[in-house]
């Protein structure tokens, strides 16, 4: 009886502790993004390549090879990971003179090591591995925004092939989060507020590609919930996506590979402010375009989440979430997600405080 009544409190207290220690996790990631930003006058991009960086418009992505460098790798050097880094680097300059990206990207003892700080330790899968080539996982991501519209190559691409509505519709994502593919934005560009911008939240970890079909860590598809290859609406998504048979799964798992890389910064490797924390995950089609990817944690009750000013806080489920039948804008306008859509768009006129 005595053990019975302890269990519990202790059970508690660990997992006060690991907590704690995924708070700080999180606080020394937002601090190493100042520490870059003092060092380049700029906030690290979510997938563009370490070789032919600059211009960043001429970096030698292709749709054949387009994996590009998570925001999170090019921390590494302010982590105390920079032996790390620097053997990305190599890797990545043999990719651009002709290696294979499976080779270099993908495939590598300097991607096997478990990296403690990225990941968070309530999470019970932390020492699971990718089932490609055991490679280390990622439990931080950071924020895309409220964008769920054309997420899948980098923006040159459409720069170069689109014009008018259809330029303006494909690239809207890239300037309504801090972090997207070739996209490198300012502390100046937060108009908001650092105080009411995320840059950084967690994930749970995904068990497998197409079989994880888990709400937190999972990914699911269904071609319905994009109306003309545009963006999602996440109560489509919501609707399509879940077993109806069983809440706590998806209907489908896809080919997503969200956590299962830290080196990759396709936009899996990112969270939207659109459906709330501890929500699903959810793309038009299994290999992705339009995609909505919410943050999830084991916590109770929702999700850590780091602010452009370095602070960490807690964000409940419970979070307004505000018009789930709205399509992403097109423009900066304001967030039709509600405070947690605001959260995510730094430069949308809300000045929304948690």
């Amino acid at each position: 009886m005595l053990i019975a009544l302890l269990l519990p409190a202790v059970q508690a207290a660990r997992e006060a502790a690991r907590r704690m220690q995924c708070t700080n996790n999180m606080r020394q990631i937002a601090l190493a993004m100042h520490t870059y930003y003092d060092a380049n006058d700029k906030l690290p991009t979510q997938g563009a390549p370490m070789a032919r960086r600059e211009p960043i418009q001429n970096s030698g992505f292709s749709w054949e090879n387009y994996a590009g460098i998570s925001a999170i790798v090019w921390l590494f050097p302010q982590m105390e990971q920079t032996a790390r880094f620097d053997a990305i680097v190599e890797r990545a300059e043999r990719r651009a003179n002709g290696e294979s990206v499976w080779d270099t990207f993908f495939n590598g003892p300097v991607f096997q090591e478990t990296i403690n700080s990225i990941l968070c330790p309530t999470d019970p899968n932390i020492r699971s591995r990718s089932d490609h080539a055991n490679n280390a996982m990622l439990g931080y991501m950071v924020s895309l925004g409220d964008a769920s519209g054309k997420l899948d190559a980098p923006m040159r691409i459409y720069r170069a092939s689109w014009s008018g509505q259809g330029l303006i519709e494909a690239t809207a994502g890239s300037r309504r989060g801090l972090f997207h593919y070739e996209e490198e934005r300012t502390i100046g560009s937060i108009t908001d507020g650092t105080s009411n911008t995320l840059v950084l939240s967690e994930t749970a970890l995904n068990l497998g590609r197409y079989t994880d079909r888990r709400i937190r860590g999972g990914s699911g598809w269904d071609p319905s919930i994009s109306p003309n290859d545009r963006y999602i609406i996440p109560a489509a998504a919501m609707a399509a996506c879940v077993d109806p048979t069983d809440r706590t799964r998806l209907r489908e798992g896809g080919d997503i590979w969200r956590s299962h890389f830290f080196q990759d910064g396709r936009p899996w490797n990112g969270f939207h402010t659109i459906i709330a924390p501890n929500g699903i995950s959810c793309a038009w089609q299994p290999w992705m375009s339009q995609a909505i990817y919410s943050a999830n944690s084991y916590h109770t009750g929702g999700v850590n989440a780091a602010f452009a000013d370095g602070s960490v806080r807690f964000i409940t489920d419970s979070i307004n979430t505000g018009n789930p039948n709205a399509g992403m804008p097109f423009d900066g306008s304001r967030s039709p997600y509600g405070v947690w859509g605001a959260l995510g768009t730094p430069a949308g006129g809300e000045s929304v405080s948690f």
